[in-house]
């Protein structure tokens, strides 16, 4: 009986830990919040833009560029620590960890280490320990967070395989790794090999397979990103290749169990040039977004009727050319999209009643923008 009830138990303590709290218990939020956009290449340089952002308006005032990091690609957020990546002459991947001063915005370098691959592109924090993806080399890491910067590299997974298309599944192709609020669980979608894996993170940081190591996806798909549902066991994975969002049921004890709808985030008789590239939900679970790149779109996707509903509500323009990722702000009134071939970040408002989007703001001259965080202003 008491193995019966564990996976309940186990589902029952993870939506309760993904579940705010009722608003009479939930702090007020900040007034403004520090926006540190990841910027730049290896032809025009950048680092790392630091904004505030008032979400009472949505609007933006650039406060500073970083350039203690070069050409920043994504970031990732923990306490009072920023963590970026990039890669050095070589083309290995570097992580790096700093400080991020709250009352001013400013952030200074605390340590970087090596990845363990190449092409390092998402970085995530799951408790003491910094997790990513290396596109290039096909592998995963997790590194020791300390107070002083980064510890040692606690775990590294080869992945293995390839898939149907020749010219981008080819190889493994890890493109986001993503902790599970109130779990062990660490999930990763591959886009070279048409699998999202599932591991278990222990309190050391090493890496292991869990009970569902791996799901497939729809052969070509191209697994790149995703969103968990802030109060359901669900999953969405955005595939990158045919330009469709899958909902996946999500076992916190297990992984990622079954494919349960797909829908596509393109008109039915488009038939051009796309590459999708992100995907985020409202903090009230009610709309999920994702980003088309070609055709310059989001796609917006109504989910009150059902976690699986994936009900298309629109396809709006982006504001600018190549959306490579877009943030929703902490407090959901905002999606802020990161143009990189325009240079800029386009800021629409949401409606909460349709999920339809308006543009309010735009930021002009960001070099190559590409990842997006928020930190609250204190002081």
């Amino acid at each position: 009986m008491i193995a019966k009830s564990l996976p309940l138990l186990l589902l029952t303590t993870w939506v309760l830990a993904c579940t705010p709290p009722p608003a009479a218990e939930t702090a007020a939020a900040p007034e403004a919040y520090w926006l540190y956009v990841a910027s730049g290449n290896g032809a025009t340089g950048g680092g790392i833009g630091i904004y505030r952002f008032w979400p009472a308006s949505g609007e933006v005032v650039a406060v500073d560029t970083s350039a203690e990091v070069p050409a920043s690609s994504y970031l990732a957020v923990a306490d009072d620590r920023l963590y970026s990546l990039h890669s050095d002459s070589s083309g290995a991947g570097i992580l790096a960890a700093l400080a991020v001063d709250p009352a001013t915005g400013a952030v200074s370098l605390l340590g970087e280490a090596l990845t363990g691959g190449q092409g390092p592109c998402y970085v995530s924090v799951a408790g003491n320990t910094v997790l990513v993806a290396n596109y290039s080399s096909g592998n995963i890491s997790a590194t020791r967070r300390t107070p002083q910067g980064l510890g040692p590299q606690t775990g590294r997974i080869q992945h293995e395989g390839h898939s149907v298309n020749p010219d981008r599944q080819e190889a493994p192709h890890p493109h986001m790794i993503i902790p599970v609020p109130g779990t062990d669980l660490v999930l990763v979608p591959d886009l070279g090999t048409d699998q999202v894996f599932a591991y278990q993170l222990d309190e050391m940081g090493a890496l292991s397979p869990a009970p569902v190591p791996h799901i497939a996806i729809s052969p070509g798909a191209g697994p790149r990103h995703m969103a968990l549902h802030p109060s359901q066991p669900r999953a969405y994975i955005l595939n990158e290749l045919n330009a469709t969002v899958s909902s996946l049921e999500l076992d916190p004890a297990q992984g990622l169990t079954a494919v349960l709808s797909t829908a596509s985030t393109l008109p039915p008789d488009f038939d051009e040039y796309n590459k999708s590239s992100d995907i985020h939900i409202t903090p009230d679970g009610r709309y999920l977004y994702a980003a088309n790149r070609g055709p310059n779109s989001l796609a917006i996707f109504d989910l009150t009727a059902s976690p699986d509903s994936l009900k298309l509500v629109d396809i709006v323009d982006c504001g600018g050319e190549w959306p490579r990722a877009f943030a929703i702000d902490p407090t959901g009134q905002f999606v802020l999209v990161a143009n990189m071939y325009s240079n800029q970040i386009s800021v629409f408002r949401i409606d909460s009643a349709t999920g339809r989007l308006s543009k309010e703001h735009e930021i002009p001259s960001v070099s190559s923008p590409q990842g997006l965080r928020f930190v609250p202003v204190k002081g």
